[in-house]
């Protein structure tokens, strides 16, 4: 396989399904992980989302860009932030995946989603192979 392939093939149902991505490794080890899936054009239900936020501004010229900014963090919660392991709750405990939670917590932690989103976003995270190493490392039901 030619590096140029072996640098950008992706895995298109990892795309689609979502990968783990550890974020953040707690004092006691602990990792916060969360599953996302790609930003790129096999994630069609991310990009019908946003083609659906925007269209209320298609008569601007221009979108300013505090609201487009806000238009794809909306979609990218919605859409691409599939489920998380380990986020801790302030105060203790561990906080429930939810989308009322996801809004809430990024509100406080706005740099976390934008490393989420740029990991989404990131080709490497979803190469050939790299999905089946990630189911590996899944906890045990």
């Amino acid at each position: 396989m030619s590096t140029l392939r072996k640098d950008f093939k992706t895995n298109i149902e990892s795309e689609k399904r979502g990968i783990w991505f550890t974020a953040h490794i707690e004092e006691d080890e602990t990792k916060v992980r969360f599953k996302i899936a790609s930003t790129s054009s096999a994630n069609t239900k991310y990009l019908k989302a946003i083609e659906q936020a925007s269209r209320p501004y298609r008569s601007m010229k221009k979108i300013p860009m505090e609201l487009q900014l806000e238009l794809a963090k909306k979609c990218y919660i919605e859409n691409c932030l599939i489920d998380w392991e380990n986020v801790p709750k302030e105060g203790g405990g561990e906080l429930p995946f939810s989308l009322e939670n996801a809004k809430e917590l990024f509100k406080d932690i706005p740099h976390l989603l934008e490393l989420l989103m740029r990991a989404s976003d990131d080709t490497a995270n979803f190469q050939e192979g790299d999905w089946e190493q990630d189911a590996k490392n899944l906890p045990s039901a």
